[in-house]
């Protein structure tokens, strides 16, 4: 019982980090990508 209840929550943990890890890579290469269009603009 304790058990099932302890990985039911790990298994939600897991999800919410996955989504914390794409949230960060979506925002370093949005970053990127905005400095990536100034750096053509100034060519």
């Amino acid at each position: 019982m304790l058990w099932d209840c302890h990985s039911k929550s790990a298994a939600k943990l897991g999800r919410s980090w996955r989504a914390i890890c794409i949230e960060m890579l979506r925002d370093c290469y949005s970053k990127a990508a905005a400095k990536l269009d100034r750096n053509w603009g100034a060519i």
